[in-house]
C-alpha cells in the first residue's frame, strides 16, 4: 500500500485495486496448484514441484523456464522491497517514530540514503544467518501481524467514520466487515503458530524495538 502515497484518489482506487489484485492472485495460485497436482500425483515428495511439473508437461525446457522465472521473480521482489521499505522508514523518521537519521536525504540524488543502506544491511544479515525457508517464514509471519492489526483497526475506524468534519465519510463499506475482520485475526493467529523458536525470537526483538521507539516518542 505504500505506492498509494503517490495516488491521486486512493480512497476510490484502493478498494478496486485490492479486490482485482486478490482475485487475480487467487486465480493464478489455484491454477498452478491444479496443474501441478494433475501433472505430479506425488506432488508433496518433490522439492521443486513447479519445475518438475513443467518438465513432465513440456520437457527439460519447461523446467529451465520455471527456474529462470523463479529467479526473476525473486530479483523483482528484492528490488521492489529496496524501493518501498526505505520509503517507509523515511516516513516514520519524519513523524518521529524512528531516529532522525533514517529521514536524511542524499544531497545529490535526493534519496533516503541512510534508510536504503540500513535496509540493505539488515536484509543481508538475515540472508546470511538463515535459510531461504526460514527467512520466508519470517516475512510471511510478519505480514500476518500487520494484517491482524489492520483487521483489529477496522471496527475502530468504522466507529470514527463521519465524526471528523475535516474528513469525508468512507466511500466504500464492506458488508459484514467486522465479521471478516474477526476471521482475519483468527486466521492470522492460527498461521503464526507455525513459527520456529528462531523466527519467534527475531520477531519478538523487532516488536520490542518498535514498542520502545513508540514509548520514547510518546514521552516526547
Amino acid at each position: 500500500m505504500l505506492p498509494l502515497g503517490e495516488a491521486k484518489r486512493p480512497e476510490r482506487d484502493a478498494p478496486f485495486a485490492l479486490f482485482v489484485g486478490l482475485a487475480g492472485v487467487a486465480a493464478i495460485y489455484l491454477s498452478v496448484q491444479v496443474v501441478s497436482t494433475l501433472a505430479l500425483p506425488d506432488l508433496p515428495t518433490h522439492q521443486r514441484p513447479l519445475a518438475d511439473a513443467a518438465r513432465s508437461l513440456v520437457g527439460p525446457g519447461g523446467a529451465t523456464f520455471m527456474a529462470v522465472g523463479a529467479v526473476l521473480s525473486l530479483v523483482g521482489w528484492g528490488l521492489g522491497t529496496m524501493i518501498l521499505t526505505p520509503r517507509l522508514t523515511y516516513s516514520m523518521a519524519e513523524h518521529g517514530d524512528l531516529p532522525a537519521v533514517f529521514g536524511s536525504v542524499h544531497p545529490r540524488f535526493r534519496t533516503p540514503a541512510f534508510s536504503i543502506v540500513a535496509c540493505a544491511v539488515f536484509s543481508l544479515a538475515l540472508t546470511l544467518s538463515g535459510s531461504f525457508l526460514q527467512n520466508l517464514t519470517i516475512a510471511a509471519v510478519s505480514r500476518l501481524f500487520t494484517y491482524a492489526l489492520g483487521c483489529l483497526s477496522l471496527p475502530v475506524l468504522r466507529a470514527r467514520d463521519g465524526t471528523d468534519p475535516d474528513l469525508p465519510p468512507a466511500r466504500f463499506r464492506l458488508p459484514f466487515g467486522t465479521g471478516f475482520a474477526v476471521l482475519g485475526v483468527l486466521f492470522s493467529l492460527t498461521l503464526a503458530t507455525r513459527m520456529t523458536v528462531r523466527e519467534a525470537v527475531i520477531l519478538a526483538v523487532v516488536v520490542a524495538a518498535g514498542t520502545v521507539a513508540y514509548l520514547v516518542r510518546r514521552k516526547r
